[in-house]
């Protein structure tokens, strides 16, 4: 009878430099358990906050309302309140109206920038844990 190890790994990250850091020289504390068959590796399901942030900066490209912000990245008001303005006193989306008055968060250059770094890291990510969920608002 062969056995196996099930390793279950849980990432906190409070910046994108430690995420890198992470990612770089991962320590993982990790429990083991024996178990028959193949090797695998049960991930935490729960969003982090860069995985968050990556998702309202995707959506940001298309100019979204709060609420759609609610709905398609399948955040609470109060959490996506918090998210949108940390994101906008930092500089990374911009508050406008579009033409029926309605407002839009879209993203700036610097959020731009900044998806596409979260884009790559989330991209290895992916790599590295195949059997991770997509982002909601990559629906």
């Amino acid at each position: 009878m062969k056995c196996s190890t099930v390793i279950y790994v849980r990432l906190k990250c409070s910046s994108l430099a430690s995420l890198v850091q992470a990612l770089l020289y991962p320590v993982v504390a990790a429990e083991s358990f024996f178990r028959c068959s193949e090797t695998e590796l049960a991930l935490n399901k729960r969003r982090d906050a860069t995985r968050v942030i990556h998702d309202i900066l995707l959506l940001g490209r298309m100019g979204v309302s709060k609420t759609q912000v609610i709905s398609r990245a399948n955040l609470s008001f109060p959490l996506a309140d918090r998210y949108i303005s940390f994101l906008l006193s930092r500089g990374h989306l911009r508050l406008g109206l579009d033409h029926r008055g309605v407002r839009r968060y879209t993203l700036t250059s610097r959020g731009e920038r900044l998806l596409g770094f979260l884009t790559e890291i989330q991209r290895e990510l992916e790599e590295l844990f195949p059997n991770t969920y997509p982002s909601p608002a990559a629906k």
